[in-house]
């Protein structure tokens, strides 16, 4: 049982000085920088939540030009 608890703490750690992307407030853009985009409403939630499933799944870099030349082809 410790064993277990150390070796989340272990990974706690590495994604701390990874500075990892876990939701959707760790992402390089925000809805302001969606809303420069045209976006609006739930729009934006919508596809805030899109990109951070994109980084998670490690198909995309949580870097923002990135993020918004993703969402310029995915209009």
């Amino acid at each position: 049982h410790k064993e277990s608890i150390q070796q989340i703490r272990d990974i706690l750690e590495e994604l701390r000085q990874e500075d990892a992307c876990l939701q959707i407030r760790d992402l390089q853009v925000s809805g302001h920088d969606l809303m420069a985009l045209g976006y609006r409403g739930r729009e934006i939630g919508e596809k805030l939540q899109w990109l951070l499933e994109l980084v998670l799944d490690e198909k995309l870099e949580n870097q923002k030009e990135k993020l918004l030349e993703e969402l310029r082809r995915n209009r």
